[in-house]
């Protein structure tokens, strides 16, 4: 009971992971397409709790690569993509880390 919930944790961790890094390489390659259907699902400022709640699901899910991208505006077309499939390497290689330490300690409260 107690090691399935724990392989839940692990998953649910990996979704979001996943879900981010999907959506940051997405970015990389359809650039502005994704940026505005992000905008287009985002509001500004929220005005009740279900608008909230949809900005806080769409942060979590997918909010690194579009965050990334619109701070990287100022940058020419190709430079920013460049620069944002670089970052996406390294958030990858550190989510993996990330992950392995959250299951080696999961694992080391089971046993």
């Amino acid at each position: 009971m107690l090691q399935e919930m724990l392989i839940n944790i692990e998953y649910f961790f990996l979704i979001i992971f996943g879900s981010q890094m999907a959506f940051g390489i997405a970015t990389v390659f359809l650039g502005s397409v994704m940026i505005n259907y992000y905008d287009w699902g985002m509001s500004y400022p929220p005005e009740n709790m279900f608008q909230k709640l949809v900005n806080l699901f769409l942060i979590s899910f997918l909010g690194l690569g579009p965050s990334i991208y619109k701070r990287m505006e100022h940058l020419n077309w190709f430079y920013r993509r460049i620069v944002l499939f670089i970052i996406m390497l390294v958030f990858g290689l550190i989510g993996v880390i990330i992950y392995e330490f959250i299951s080696q300690f999961l694992q080391h409260l089971l046993y």
